[in-house]
């Protein structure tokens, strides 16, 4: 190791010191949660945004520390992992992904790095859905930080049912696209409201279908009958009697 990494490897380490000594001792540091924290994540996130465009070096370098220093308090505060953990498995998640640097592939623009990142990763996870919920739910949380918060969970509800009738009314493609996200969005809010993980409830509700469509399939197959010749309406009638 040479004394440049050595010196990197002890700043870092002094900081994770730092981090856990505050989580420790410092009262407000101590309060805080997974979920007390999305605000001023986001708050770091934004102003290193504004940072990166205000070409000013320093003020980057300083946003930068800020979201560092988030971050670790988020490893510290979490009792599921640690900062070792995070650090392995990025590094892993890296190497893994870019095959062309670490691994005997030959990739010569970014255009195919790009495609083969997606092709890794949609093999090796397949967490587009999950990573648009976080998204959503983390702007729900930003948007309420603001003041921009519904005054009641019927007003929600009352929403979601306007974003579907406008799905109903869409033609294009894009209206589609765009009615059918918004659907999707006042949904995460219900979840907010209801103190709901998004992608939890997402879960229960795929594994409950499966579950109950592999019953479907079953019931069929025993009469001899193909699903895929087998009208809606007749599964339907399965579907509502082996729920």
């Amino acid at each position: 190791m040479s004394l440049k990494e050595q010196n990197h490897r002890n700043l870092f380490e002094s900081l994770t010191g730092l981090v856990s000594r505050l989580r420790k001792e410092c009262p407000w540091d101590r309060e805080q949660t997974l979920d007390s924290m999305k605000p001023f994540m986001l708050e770091e996130a934004f102003e290193l945004a504004e940072a990166v465009e205000s070409g000013d070096p320093d003020r980057l370098k300083e946003e930068l520390g800020d979201l560092l220093l988030v971050i670790l308090l988020y490893c510290e505060i979490s009792d599921r992992f640690s900062v070792k953990e995070v650090l392995s498995d990025v590094i892993g998640k890296m190497k893994e992904r870019h095959p062309h640097v670490f691994g005997r592939e030959k990739l010569s623009s970014s255009q195919d790095v790009i495609r083969r990142w997606e092709e890794i990763k949609q093999k090796s996870r397949n967490r587009n859905d999950v990573d648009a919920l976080r998204r959503a739910s983390l702007l729900n949380d930003q948007a309420i930080g603001l003041g921009f918060n519904p005054s009641s969970l019927e007003e929600v509800t009352a929403k979601l049912a306007e974003e579907a009738r406008e799905v109903a009314r869409a033609r294009t493609e894009e209206e589609k696209l765009e009615e059918s996200g918004d659907l999707l969005f006042t949904a995460v809010n219900i979840c907010r409201m209801l103190n709901v993980d998004p992608e939890s409830a997402l879960t229960v509700s795929s594994v409950k279908f499966e579950q109950r469509f592999k019953k479907v399939i079953k019931e069929l197959k025993e009469h001899g009958k193909d699903p895929a010749q087998t009208s809606f309406q007749e599964m339907d009638e399965i579907w509502n009697r082996v729920k």
